[in-house]
């Protein structure tokens, strides 16, 4: 396994998409980056740096680098602060806009995301305690019961977490790395996401008005629930790119958007194919399951067996390659699954879930059982930052 130091040095070699950039001046420097596209200029513009583009990340160059150690923890970005005070290392050195020191156990920044953790925790507390009593007070039983699972796992979570970073303060310095490196490859992500999700809606916009309604575009394209159609196999391909209504269309596609910052890095040309074929799957299952048990409505569609098989890859992701991801990351994920899975037989049809559900045991079966070269293919083995790196930090 490698060390925490191994898995920061692996990172920026990412981000700097080569491994002769240069290092950090320390290797205890904490980073929030905002990183991709580099500007060749000296400490540029506030406008950069006060109104960051979510989908034109930048890395600034500087000719004489920037270490951002201050005496009370301050960032470089401090109003009326003199910039030139913090120019102390070798020139050459390609900083992050936002730095701050690690060297001290916990310094002021993470002593502020610490107690913004702890913030959050008492909310969650709060509001899970006053929403499912008041559901509860109106007689909306159903309603109190998904609240009280949903944001229950929620405030359990956000308390746990609360209390492991409070002892171990390094986690929060793995986090910024790893999110950093995610965000500094997102820009790509979001386009295609964006572009797809333009692309179905507008093609079920269109194949509406040509056969005349929506329910008549479902009939002919959902996977219907025992039906004697002839090309009924062509269903198993459409109806992934089908949805039964804008709430549904829009819940499916700002999903997609942010699991594909999450896991598109990972999985890279892999992440369309594995949400498409993975989709088609879960439907067959899920119509063959129906001939065994009822299901609520006459059909289904959607995408919701790809989003499952993603997620249950980045859980599978996180039980074999450890090292390469932040600690507990896998327990995020757990969070975020059961939170999924718990809600939608309390708001959605049975067989919404069984589709999650089956797709979430695929994406985990297929890192689980594929090469490990395979798996982390482009990203673990290929960007591995040299020994020589890892043994100089």
């Amino acid at each position: 396994m490698w060390s925490y130091i191994a898995r920061k040095e692996h990172y920026l070699a990412l981000w700097r998409q080569a491994e002769s950039f240069p290092r950090a001046p320390g290797p205890n420097l904490i980073y929030y980056p905002a990183i991709g596209r580099i500007i060749d200029k000296t400490l540029v513009s506030d406008r950069v740096l006060q109104k960051p583009n979510f989908l034109d990340p930048v890395l600034i160059s500087s000719p004489v680098g920037v270490t951002g150690v201050f005496p009370r923890g301050e960032s470089i970005l401090d109003a009326g602060r003199d910039r030139q005070s913090v120019l102390m290392t070798a020139s050459g050195y390609r900083f992050l806009p936002v730095t701050e020191s690690a060297t001290t156990e916990a310094p002021l920044g993470i002593q502020a995301m610490i107690q913004m953790r702890r913030q959050v925790a008492l909310w969650a507390l709060f509001y899970w305690l006053l929403f499912s009593a008041g559901f509860a007070a109106f007689d909306l039983y159903r309603a109190a019961l998904a609240w009280c699972l949903m944001s229950g796992l929620g405030a359990a979570y956000y308390w746990w977490d609360y209390l492991n970073v409070r002892l171990r303060p390094s986690m929060l310095v793995d986090r910024f790395w790893y999110y950093g490196w995610l965000y500094s490859r997102c820009r790509l992500r979001l386009l295609l996401t964006i572009g797809f999700a333009v692309v179905v809606g507008i093609a079920q916009l269109h194949l509406t008005s040509v056969v005349g309604s929506a329910d008549e575009l479902l009939h002919k394209g959902a996977v219907i629930f025992e039906t004697d159609d002839p090309y009924r196999w062509f269903r198993f391909f459409s109806a992934p790119l089908l949805h039964s209504g804008i709430v549904h269309y829009a819940s499916n596609m700002l999903a997609l958007a942010l699991i594909s910052v999450l896991a598109g890095p990972h999985l890279g040309r892999k992440l369309p194919l594995l949400l498409y074929f993975s989709s088609t799957g879960s439907l067959f299952l899920v119509d063959a399951a129906a001939r065994w048990w009822t299901f609520q409505g006459d059909g289904i569609v959607g995408l919701s067996g790809g989003l499952g098989a993603i997620l249950g890859w980045l859980l599978g992701l996180s039980l074999r390659c450890r090292a390469l991801l932040p600690r507990y990351y896998g327990l995020n994920l757990l969070v975020l699954l059961a939170v999924v899975l718990l809600a939608l037989p309390l708001v959605l049809s049975t067989g919404s879930f069984i589709c999650h559900l089956i797709g979430c045991l695929l994406g985990l079966s297929l890192v689980l059982v594929l090469p490990i070269t395979l798996v982390t293919a482009g990203w673990a083995h290929a960007s591995r930052p040299s020994e020589s790196l890892l043994d100089s930090s």
